[in-house]
């Protein structure tokens, strides 16, 4: 059985950049071209910071293969 992870694209209200964050990454606070904003996605939780505009939010499946 393949394990689900949470793929987001948001992007900042300051710059309008686009990011993706997954859950699947640790640790991993990805950030606009500003800095202004950022998001961490974890397998059991989110934190945000700044203007995150949520784009699209998506469940994905990891190929074990």
């Amino acid at each position: 059985m393949n394990k689900k992870y949470k793929k987001i694209t948001w992007k900042c209200g300051e710059c309008d950049s686009v990011q993706e964050s997954f859950s699947n990454r640790r640790w991993d606070m990805d950030m606009c071209e500003c800095g202004h904003s950022g998001l961490d996605l974890e397998e059991y939780y989110s934190r945000s910071m700044g203007k995150v505009i949520v784009i699209k939010e998506e469940i994905l499946e990891e190929d074990n293969s």
